[in-house]
């Protein structure tokens, strides 16, 4: 809401891309990967016969328009209380009964997406201004002397530290997606957006 975050990346799985055939498993060549752009990048899948290149494409394109979904309440439909309520805006709504954000239907959307850049990267090859892309938040009680850890509430990391962007950004992927999924160091989805008014056809 804030507009800090205009960066956000996502393992690259067969629920997110588009093959000839689906695969259970990806080995990328990294020295086939360089220097390609997604819209014409080939890569390297495991198990195919003959070593054969398979065309792997991210479904999310550039120019695509997403819609955001909020943890919600929806209208009471009574009175003069009958638009949405959004716990972004109502945190501290006590006895609030939200609703997941994966039930919010498209009405109730309020916030839009165009996405600007489709590319694919190994996880830690993130750098320090994608790590701030994708929306770390100083910490709450330093303010701008350092970065949150997210794994650890009591700790913080100082700007002075060498790429303290980027222990900010793989604390954060290490708390939603546990430490082993950072030591696999996957490829990723990188999806680049931006905000925009909701589509005239939406």
């Amino acid at each position: 809401m804030e507009g800090t975050k205009n960066q956000t990346r996502r393992i690259v799985k067969n629920n997110n891309s588009l093959y000839a055939s689906k695969f259970s498993e990806l080995d990328f060549n990294d020295a086939f990967v360089e220097g390609f752009n997604i819209s014409d990048k080939c890569l390297k899948a495991k198990h195919l016969i003959n070593d054969t290149r398979q065309l792997v494409l991210s479904k999310i394109e550039t120019g695509d328009i997403l819609w955001v979904r909020e943890t919600f309440i929806p209208p009471l439909g009574y009175g003069t209380i009958n638009n949405y309520l959004y716990k972004t805006d109502y945190s501290n709504l006590r006895g609030a009964k939200w609703k997941p954000s994966i039930f919010m239907p498209k009405e109730a959307c309020r916030i839009f997406l165009e996405v600007t850049i489709v590319r694919v990267e190994r996880l830690q090859e993130i750098s320090n201004e994608d790590a701030k892309a994708e929306g770390i938040q100083n910490h709450y009680l330093l303010k701008d002397s350092g970065y949150t850890h997210y794994t650890r509430s009591d700790k913080f990391i100082p700007f002075g530290e060498t790429d303290a962007e980027i222990t900010s950004f793989l604390s954060l992927w290490i708390s939603i997606n546990g430490a082993e999924s950072l030591d696999a160091n996957p490829w990723v989805w990188v999806y680049d957006f931006k905000r925009v008014e909701k589509p005239k056809n939406f």
